[in-house]
């Protein structure tokens, strides 16, 4: 047994994981990863819990590459990288809008991973020029604002676009769920103020319902008669 947690010891300090315990023949380790818990076939079994996970000076081998696909694999897209490689796979070119507060996430990813932003000087003329890409294309324009005044701003806009035909999907942001039942800073019930100027007002609450949110609201935008649909995003 001393020999036992003498190597783990030693192990312990080679590769910064914290708090071992002994759990029957195997060696549980309390790593803090963000990852879940994973196995490393070496010596004894060796999982690893919530945390940061340092590997420092570890020699690559195929556990450890295997532990990285499947930590890279899982790692958990947000709403915002969803929702920006939605309007990618829906070729979409451009987006116009004016950053926020509540939206900044996916306006980090969008300067990342496109479309190409159009800055606007007011929302009403992001709605406009969303709705004026759909007349000309046939494929809903984009534009995307912030939250509270931001998305109101949008109303004009949007219903033009749905009383004339033209096809433009709107995206605004929105409070954190904890904080929409509270006074908090621009929090407001958008998808109730942007429903009766709209074909389509859906909100996404989890970042999985990304993908299946962007593609209804296309295809509520583009069906007859065309109009505009509206996304709040967390």
């Amino acid at each position: 047994m001393w020999a036992t947690r003498h190597w783990w010891a030693s192990f312990t300090c080679f590769v910064g994981i914290r708090s071992p315990v002994l759990v029957g023949n195997g060696l549980i380790a309390q790593v803090n990863s963000d990852h879940g818990e994973y196995p490393i076939r070496s010596m004894r079994s060796v999982k690893f819990s919530e945390g940061p996970l340092l590997f420092r000076g570890v020699s690559t081998n195929r556990e450890l590459r295997e532990f990285s696909t499947m930590t890279a694999n899982k790692k958990q897209q947000t709403a915002g990288q969803l929702l920006v490689r939605s309007l990618v796979q829906q070729n979409v070119k451009y987006i116009f809008g004016i950053p926020g507060g509540k939206i900044m996430p996916t306006f980090d990813v969008l300067r990342d991973e496109g479309p190409q932003l159009i800055l606007c000087r007011h929302e009403q003329n992001a709605a406009f020029m969303a709705a004026a890409v759909g007349r000309l294309t046939g494929r809903p324009g984009v534009c995307l604002v912030t939250s509270g005044p931001g998305t109101g701003n949008l109303v004009t806009g949007a219903a033009t676009a749905t009383t004339e035909g033209d096809p433009m999907v709107a995206i605004g942001g929105v409070v954190s769920l904890p904080d929409s039942l509270k006074q908090t800073h621009q929090s407001m019930d958008s998808v109730a103020i942007m429903k009766p100027v709209t074909k389509f007002s859906v909100a996404i609450n989890a970042p999985d319902a990304a993908g299946e949110v962007v593609v209804n609201a296309f295809r509520a935008a583009m069906a007859p008669r065309a109009g505009a649909s509206f996304i709040p995003c967390l």
